[in-house]
């Protein structure tokens, strides 16, 4: 059985605090920024590590090839849909996005989280 639980989070140190206290009770982490294909700030990535530790958590919403690289540090899993779809909602891929976010996704070194904060 899984469950949800969604928290309004107004701000970057407001995250932090609510992902350590998620981390006891939940899975795996989401955020996601402020709508359908708008990415979160990267800073709010940041601050959600900052208070998961190492508990695994995941961004949806605005994660494409072009800024991929700004989360990787700090999120382990993707939600992605429009950003890669010929059309929003459409439900059809784009091949060549769909590839170069997946190949940059899987090229990411888990070593390289090394450096997350704890």
């Amino acid at each position: 059985m899984f469950s949800t639980c969604v928290l309004r989070i107004d701000s970057i140190c407001d995250c932090t605090e609510a992902a350590g206290k998620a981390a006891p009770w939940m899975d795996v982490i989401t955020s996601s920024g402020p709508g359908t294909g708008r990415a979160a700030p990267v800073g709010k990535t940041q601050a959600l590590r900052r208070g998961a530790g190492n508990h695994p958590t995941a961004l949806a919403s605005g994660v494409s090839p072009e800024n991929i690289d700004g989360f990787l540090p700090f999120v382990d899993a993707y939600l992605v849909a429009s950003v890669i779809e010929t059309a929003s909602y459409s439900g059809v891929l784009v091949a060549e996005r769909t590839k170069l976010l997946a190949g940059k996704i899987h090229a990411w070194s888990p070593a390289e989280a090394a450096d997350r904060p704890a």
